[in-house]
């Protein structure tokens, strides 16, 4: 996560939502120079969070996972590392509730919110894409697809900021709450809410073909 003050690295837990992203700048590294140092040094930290993959009570999987074993794939076509992304996916979408038509977000704070459901999570639809490609499973990109739609119909106010957390009623699908946990106000528009959702909308663009999550990628911007 940084350095400390002697210059060594200040590294997290694999269970923290950032765990993958290392690893995952270390593969990004190893495709520019193909230094087999590097490739070394992101085959050991992305081993180092494989066994998030079973981690039922997080919606970050795919922060996790893809940003680590889904980039060292690209690179080496390793097939442990796509079925690491397979299993990831198959924990993940235990988390989605068909009549929300969303992945739950957080199992914290229940007595504030019933079915939590953060902008953040746009960012673990990739994930879920590359493991129907992977599989021919189309489950994970119904998932991912509605996941997606119901996000751009809740999600954003009339000038396209973002709310950060939207609770859902989990029996009815209806929005129960509107709030921003970690931005400024529950009004505000939240900077790194909003380049989540750019960036969800136009993967998820890329996936489907759908101009409409185009547009709302747009609309983000």
């Amino acid at each position: 996560r940084a350095l400390n003050e002697d210059g060594t690295l200040h590294a997290v837990k694999s269970r923290d939502w950032t765990s993958g992203f290392y690893p995952g700048m270390l593969w990004h590294l190893y495709a520019v120079n193909q230094d087999p140092e590097l490739e070394k040094a992101a085959r050991a930290w992305t081993a180092f969070i494989e066994k998030e993959k079973y981690d039922a009570h997080t919606h970050d999987l795919g922060f996790k996972l893809y940003c680590s074993f889904g980039e060292g794939y690209k690179l080496t076509q390793d097939e442990h590392y796509r079925d690491v992304i397979v299993t990831a996916s198959e924990t993940l979408i235990q988390r989605y509730n068909d009549t929300v038509g969303c992945i739950r977000s957080w199992d914290f704070n229940a007595e504030n919110w019933d079915f939590p459901v953060i902008i953040d999570n746009m960012m673990n639809l990739e994930m879920l894409f590359a493991a129907t490609r992977f599989t021919d499973n189309i489950a994970f990109y119904k998932v991912a697809n509605q996941h997606a739609l119901t996000t751009m119909k809740n999600h954003f106010r009339g000038d396209y900021g973002s709310y950060h957390v939207i609770d859902y009623n989990p029996t009815t699908g209806e929005v129960r709450k509107r709030n921003t946990h970690q931005g400024y106000s529950d009004d505000s528009a939240w900077a790194r809410g909003q380049a989540w959702g750019l960036h969800g909308f136009a993967t998820a663009y890329r996936e489907t073909g759908n101009p409409a999550f185009l547009d709302r990628a747009k609309e983000i911007a």
